[in-house]
């Protein structure tokens, strides 16, 4: 019995399907990244790399690992800013890039001018869990009451890959 070699459709120049010819490559690098546009219901703005909760209808407010409601981060913020009142984007998987300056805010370390004016950033490899201690932050180590949430892995200093989990209760 003999193997029949089945060739994947594409798209041609006149936008009809087609198999792919033997001389062709398909290269196809597929990034999901999912976003969702929400209404930032905080009194102050939001920034690039915090984490946020749907705190009501298209309304998200600063996650929290302390907290019944806040404790259940759906995703961080993706854009520089999210003004009171003004919608915008909260990403929930991929990729998400910001400067090692964005990451320390939200990692809650403060910039040394002198030694490292730049930033620290990320730590590549460390895995970052939504803080109990202060909204909107992250930390690289599980907290030690309320709930645990793994929020993602630091790829580099710059990028952390989303992979949010569901809260674990300490109590």
């Amino acid at each position: 019995m003999s193997q029949i070699l089945k060739k994947p459709l594409v798209l041609g120049d006149d936008g009809l399907p087609r198999q792919i010819r033997a001389n062709e490559i398909l290269d196809a690098s597929v990034k999901e990244v999912d976003q969702v546009a929400l209404v930032n219901g905080e009194a102050s703005t939001v920034n690039i790399g915090q984490p946020v909760y749907v705190s009501g209808n298209n309304t998200t407010k600063l996650a929290k690992a302390d907290g019944v409601t806040t404790k259940n981060a759906l995703g961080i913020v993706s854009e520089q800013a999210i003004i009171n009142g003004a919608s915008g984007n909260i990403q929930t998987d991929g990729q998400i890039v910001a400067t090692k300056l964005q990451w320390d805010s939200v990692l809650g370390l403060t910039a040394d001018p002198v030694g490292n004016p730049n930033g620290t950033g990320l730590t590549a490899g460390a895995m970052y869990y939504l803080s109990e201690t202060v909204a909107g932050q992250l930390k690289s180590t599980p907290p030690a009451s309320g709930w645990i949430q793994r929020i993602g892995i630091a790829v580099s200093d710059t990028v952390l890959d989303l992979s949010i989990s569901e809260p674990i209760g300490l109590n």
